[in-house]
């Protein structure tokens, strides 16, 4: 298997193998250092940036100011592909969110074309990554935001699509809800499988090593890690390569971390989504059920308290 895992690695090619695994390091060039003015080759709209909103290792996203349909000046957000060879995932991104609508997932407006690139206009969200939260997240705090998040997931599950690539970096507080962002290699489910290793090592399900295709349980995988993570404040595998988690994900069994504040219930729902069988993993209904009933046990508790 490990023989396997690094043939994986080997053969991975860059647009996900390079920016995706944080032990591999990519040295770039600030795409724009100052105000610019963005104009798109094809439609000559103009849109001039306000600053940089976020960097990762296939775009970068600014904040910028641009002119609607209707003449009214609007806060929009670009996502620049930090090399032209990205520019495919930003093409994939918008054919998924166009056929997105819910209040967790940002919409797309248009692909302009700018510096050879093809880049993304889309909604302007406020609000901060989940990964600042990690940490000094309250059980309940915990609950709550995976709850909005699965709310989202379900309703990506109900038209057909997994993201791939959930983690707090991918999650944005804003106000009372939050925003499920990136979704350059979000799938139909149950297409083909994919050539090569794709998405985040620390968040995959253990079939996604072996190159299986993602479905709902591959997601539930996904969601076990990251509520594991805002609950314990650790990550249930931590390792420097690639083969390390690979190896990890498939074979070891995550440590518990019960404490006073999670009930045995809620560790337990946890568990099962990590389980290495993805038949043994519960159904997205079933941990809505457990995270809703957490929920209202925990204020019929303090309501009893403050009377």
């Amino acid at each position: 298997m490990l023989m396997q895992i690094h043939q994986l690695e080997q053969h991975m090619p860059k647009p996900f193998g390079i920016p995706r695994f944080p032990e591999l390091k990519l040295s770039l060039p600030p795409l724009l250092d100052e105000p610019t003015l963005i104009i798109d080759s094809r439609s000559n709209r103009a849109f001039r940036t306000t600053g940089l909103l976020g960097s990762g290792g296939t775009a970068k996203v600014y904040g910028v100011r641009g002119v609607n349909g209707f003449g009214r000046e609007q806060a929009l957000a670009i996502k620049i592909p930090v090399d032209a060879e990205y520019s495919r995932l930003l093409i994939a991104e918008k054919e998924t969110l166009e056929r997105l609508d819910h209040p967790t997932i940002p919409k797309a407006q248009a692909l302009i074309r700018f510096r050879c690139r093809e880049c993304l206009v889309m909604e302007r969200v406020g609000g901060n990554s989940l990964r600042g939260m990690i940490g000094q997240l309250t059980a309940i705090e915990a609950v709550r935001t995976g709850r909005l998040v699965l709310g989202g997931m379900n309703y990506m599950q109900l038209r057909g699509y997994t993201h791939n690539d959930l983690k707090p970096d991918n999650i944005l507080l804003v106000g009372a809800t939050v925003k499920i962002i990136d979704f350059g290699i979000a799938r139909r489910k149950n297409g083909p499988a994919p050539e090569y290793v794709e998405g985040t090592p620390h968040y995959m399900a253990p079939e996604r090593f072996r190159l299986k295709a993602p479905n709902e349980k591959t997601e539930i995988y996904s969601f076990g890690v990251l509520l594991y993570e805002m609950l314990s404040g650790e990550l249930p595998f931590n390792a420097t390569s690639v083969s390390e988690l690979a190896t990890m994900h498939m074979q070891t069994i995550p440590a518990r971390f019960d404490n006073e504040r999670i009930t045995p219930e809620l560790v337990g729902i946890v568990l099962r989504m990590l389980a290495k069988d993805p038949e043994q993993r519960p159904t997205i209904e079933e941990v809505i059920f457990e995270l809703d009933f957490y929920m209202i046990a925990h204020a019929i508790s303090t309501n009893q308290q403050t009377q």
